[in-house]
């Protein structure tokens, strides 16, 4: 019996501990309800809560739903051990009396969502411009009803971050809650933007430069903003063993140094999408890859475009629309990409046919080339962007490296949903020569 007590004991401390370690991990506020009590008059409220991750795990914020009233912007979606975050919730104000609105955030490591609330009462609704102030509730100190905000003036500058000279000519795409503005940096890598207390989403792009995507919080941020971008320049990679049968396969076997011939091939704006995420590590598969898109610039021509998008945690523009025969600014940028990350392929898609879509060219091959190792779940809407210009010929191959047959199985059907090539690739094939026949076959020019 005394036995029997003593397991039961452990059991019990055992099933502690694991309900202790689960509610660590859970996402949290210092504050979940906010009263902002009465407010003379208004046509939209604007709140801050501040979110935690009181774990010693990485969390991510997955999705956050609410009320249509309410919209939502996240500081960012990916919280480091003890990280925090600022939600920003804009309510717009329909009619008079009491609200009370709950939102809703769940995230990677919470079996349940955490609930936000916000509730308070109006006592007139603001109808014209006059009136349409922002006043301001920070959950912080009382609950205090702050003076109504006023927008903020800031200045960007965009510089190399190695030399800290300024880029001119930056192209910026700054998302607003309500709008998307189109700037570019002048001669001095300034920029200048006026912006409500919002969390402001910046894509900004450069000749010769990486792509960059930076969300700045106007709340935390002074007048001045800081966007230093990384040229594109070679980089020595970390040493990797590579066996004798590999090095052979990452060789060019059959590709020679004659150009693809103008009147046989059409020309080819090609995006390559590669997944860069940790799996793709291995000397047959990103290091392959890097050398067989070297390796296929020795047959195309100043007609044929390349842009390049890679995906792991994130999805981002390496280049755009560069000419096959810019040699030493693709192969700088190509051994840039190092394998690390998670997997984010759906973004990696919705990006790739965006910039296929922008640089699309009538008489050619226009094509997506997506390389990868793995599947992954795509939603209703990203297959339905596959087909919204029917009239466009726009197919997306598939360049499968690995062995799983679950994953190559579902990558099979995408390249099916896609109106494109399902190429395997394995420890027999050849990655260049792949690429070549893929590249061939979709702009050879039909008589």
């Amino acid at each position: 019996m005394y036995r029997i007590r003593k397991l039961l004991l452990i059991v019990i401390a055992i099933n502690l501990a694991s309900f202790s370690n689960l509610f660590a991990q859970q996402l949290n506020a210092k504050e979940k309800v906010l009263d902002i009590g009465t407010v003379e008059s208004a046509l939209q409220l604007v709140y801050e809560f501040t979110i935690f991750n009181n774990s010693d795990k990485v969390n991510f914020i997955l999705k956050v739903d609410g009320p249509k009233t309410c919209s939502i912007q996240i500081e960012k979606k990916k919280l480091l051990p003890k990280d925090s975050s600022a939600i920003i919730i804009t309510y717009q104000v329909l009619r008079i009396g009491a609200f009370s609105e709950d939102i809703f955030i769940y995230s990677g490591n919470n079996d349940n969502p955490l609930t936000l609330t916000i509730k308070g009462k109006i006592k007139n609704v603001a109808v014209d411009d006059l009136q349409a102030c922002h006043p301001t509730v920070k959950n912080r100190k009382q609950n205090k009803l702050l003076p109504p905000e006023k927008t903020i003036n800031i200045t960007g500058f965009v510089f190399d971050e190695e030399t800290k000279e300024p880029i001119n000519g930056a192209d910026l795409k700054i998302e607003l809650p309500n709008k998307i503005i189109a700037l570019t940096s002048d001669e001095s890598g300034l920029f200048q933007i006026e912006a409500p207390q919002c969390i402001l989403k910046i894509s900004v792009s450069a000749n010769n430069f990486i792509s960059k995507n930076v969300s700045i919080n106007t709340s935390k941020t002074n007048s001045v903003i800081e966007i230093p971008l990384q040229k594109i320049v070679k980089i020595v990679n970390e040493p990797t063993f590579v066996s004798k049968e590999t090095k052979r396969n990452l060789e060019p076997a059959t590709i020679n140094d004659s150009k693809l011939s103008n009147k046989e091939y059409a020309p080819n704006q090609i995006v390559f999408l590669i997944d860069k995420s940790a799996s793709m590590k291995e000397p047959n598969k990103l290091p392959a890859l890097k050398v067989a898109i070297k390796c296929i610039l020795k047959e195309l021509r100043s007609c044929d475009y390349l842009s390049v998008i890679y995906y792991s945690t994130t999805a981002n523009i390496l280049f755009e629309n560069i000419k096959a025969t810019d040699i030493e600014i693709i192969e700088k940028a190509i051994d840039t990409l190092k394998a690390k990350g998670q997997t984010s392929g759906g973004k990696g898609i919705a990006l790739a046919y965006e910039i296929a879509r922008k640089n699309y060219i009538n008489i050619g091959n226009n094509e997506i080339i997506l390389a990868t190792d793995g599947a992954f779940k795509l939603k209703d809407e990203d297959k339905t962007m596959m087909n919204l210009e029917p009239n466009k010929t726009l197919s997306m191959s598939i360049l499968a490296f690995g062995g799983e047959k679950k994953d190559l199985w579902q990558l099979y059907k995408l390249s099916l949903d896609a109106k494109g090539s399902y190429l395997q690739v394995n420890a027999n094939k050849n990655v260049c020569n792949v690429l070549m026949e893929e590249i061939k076959t979709k702009s050879r020019i039909k008589r």
